[in-house]
């Protein structure tokens, strides 16, 4: 038995109440995932059931410490896995209490996920805690704008990081019309997934790593690039507060497989900075150039566009709120 259909008779059993059953059959779809996201939402739901069915037996201590865990553990895995098959993990978690519910009245694992949203995906080594990551979630919310922001790699498994596991978590995350915002590497790879999903309707990059991986073989980088390939990894500065973290070399021959000029399919606005230290803006300028749909946006500032978040975010809830209008427009 499937994985996904494992998944749908613990749905079936929660509905009815029977927790302890919802456990054994996720518990068994848990022991055929691989993906740590997976692994984790699952456990959380997992931990969730057992909660549900000690209150049924009236060990109310157990219960109480079940919950919480399974709680922490979902919210934990929804920012990297906002959709497990159908289920909105990332309402699911966000609708959680500490205070546990009554078996009588447990969460619905049927709520609708949104047709429209926006999907932010971050840069190399960084997380949807970063500057602009918060400013442009916090500007959708404050509109009502449903958002996931997945992270792409934990600092634990940041060892294993690739461009193609990065693209599979993106596509989990994606609504059925997306707005996607991709900053530096998560510009890259938001624009290789935007060739392939005709969910992404649109993007707005900001800083585009374009050519990321063909950097790595400019002669400047030998030196450092034979020590990466000769050991098997090198540390990377990662994550908001920053640390640093091996990565294997199985990063860079994964991203040399992508096309790093890859130009937009979609209606694309892109800003980046003149005094950009990481991406060159000329890179930009090349893939960009002639691209009908794409209007590049040049702004006084560095990679990390901090002078410019308020424009961008702006930019963004315009740009959502024009879809979500073309949408009630057409009926879809």
């Amino acid at each position: 038995m499937g994985g996904e259909e494992l998944f749908e008779r613990g749905r079936a059993a929660w509905r009815s109440g029977r927790f302890f059953e919802a456990h054994e059959r996720w518990e068994d779809a848990w022991r055929q995932a691989s993906d740590p996201a997976f692994v984790d939402a699952l456990q959380g739901l997992i931990q969730l059931a057992a909660s549900l069915h000690k209150a049924s037996r009236n060990e109310e201590k157990g219960h109480a410490k079940l919950w919480a865990k399974g709680a922490a553990r979902l919210s934990r895995a929804a920012p990297r896995l906002p959709v497990l098959h159908d289920l909105d993990v990332m309402a699911l978690a966000s609708s959680l209490t500490s205070e546990p519910p009554s078996p009588d009245q447990p969460p619905s694992l049927d709520e609708a996920r949104p047709e429209f949203g926006v999907v932010y995906l971050h840069g190399f080594g960084s997380s949807p805690d970063s500057p602009k990551a918060r400013a442009i979630q916090s500007a959708l919310k404050d509109h009502g704008i449903p958002v996931a922001a997945p992270r792409l790699a934990e600092p634990n498994e940041f060892f294993d990081f690739t461009v193609s596991r990065s693209l599979g978590r993106a596509r989990h995350a994606l609504f059925s019309r997306t707005l996607l915002v991709g900053s530096s590497l998560g510009g890259w790879t938001g624009t290789l997934l935007a060739t392939t999903e005709p969910r992404v309707r649109e993007l707005v990059l900001l800083c585009p790593a374009f050519y990321f991986s063909e950097r790595w073989l400019e002669p400047a980088r030998q030196v450092e690039l034979e020590a990466w390939r000769r050991e098997g990894c090198l540390d990377f500065e990662v994550g908001h507060p920053a640390s640093r973290q091996a990565l294997g070399v199985g990063f860079l021959e994964d991203a040399l497989g992508y096309e790093g000029g890859v130009q937009p399919p979609v209606p694309t606005i892109a800003f980046h900075g003149r005094r950009d230290e990481v991406v060159p803006l000329s890179d930009v300028e090349r893939v960009l150039a002639g691209v009908d749909l794409a209007e590049l946006r040049v702004v006084n500032d560095d990679h990390g566009l901090r002078d410019h978040l308020e424009q961008i975010a702006a930019c963004v809830v315009e740009r959502a709120l024009a879809l979500q209008a073309q949408d009630a427009e057409s009926g879809s």
